[in-house]
């Protein structure tokens, strides 16, 4: 779903990535095939799997890092969104350790601009 004001706008699961309002063009261009391919079995992705963790073959490796990357995004995307929503939650979010909260808002931040961002945390890099 997608919230515009008070109306809820039902979105079809390809087009998901709209509510994100992700800003680097071509980012998750290719999200929704992966996911449709790997997160849940179907005919292809049956047959691909005894393959991927072949020895012979570094796929998984290409596989598993793709995984980590969409997951860290979506991670931040929700974190950076539960904390516009429940803005106490900050306070918390504020006292992890700085390597903490740059490593769950940076993503975000480069995905979706500066005025998605959780805090400066970010700054303190120099």
């Amino acid at each position: 779903m997608k919230f515009n004001g008070n109306q809820i706008e039902f979105l079809n699961w390809s087009k998901i990535l709209e509510v994100f309002n992700v800003v680097r063009p071509g980012l998750f261009q290719n999200t929704y095939t992966y996911l449709s391919l790997y997160a849940h079995p179907s005919h292809v992705s049956v047959f691909q799997f005894g393959d991927m963790f072949n020895d012979k073959t570094l796929g998984s490796l290409g596989m598993t890092k793709l995984g980590l990357m969409y997951f860290y995004y979506f991670i931040s995307f929700f974190s950076a969104d539960f904390i516009h929503v429940f803005p106490y939650t900050k306070n918390t979010f504020e006292e992890l350790p700085l390597l903490h909260q740059i490593s769950i808002s940076f993503p975000n931040k480069m995905a979706r601009g500066d005025e998605y961002s959780i805090n400066d945390s970010w700054k303190a890099l120099g």
